[in-house]
């Protein structure tokens, strides 16, 4: 495992009990994205990454949580993910 990839894990298991949820399993991704009315969005390509603004597709997906009230989405750009560790 690479020292970028060990540095989330560790991050990941520290903020675990947050409200944050990791993408590993996709058919949870499915699901909450067809709950919020969203897979039809990011299939066409009209959800964007909260951090750099590139749009999100089911295979670059690598968070979902809440803010102010609505889901934001992080892409799995190592900047994008450094960014929503930092974010607490």
């Amino acid at each position: 495992m690479n020292k970028f990839l060990s540095q989330v894990k560790k991050k990941w298991e520290v903020r675990a009990n947050r409200k944050v949820l990791n993408t590993a399993d996709s058919s949870t991704i499915i699901e909450i994205l067809k709950k919020y009315n969203l897979l039809s969005k990011i299939e066409n390509g009209k959800l964007t990454c909260k951090y750099c603004k590139d749009p999100v597709c089911l295979e670059n997906v690598y968070a979902i949580f809440r803010q102010s009230g609505s889901l934001k989405i992080v892409c799995s750009k190592q900047k994008c993910i450094s960014n929503l560790l930092e974010r607490n």
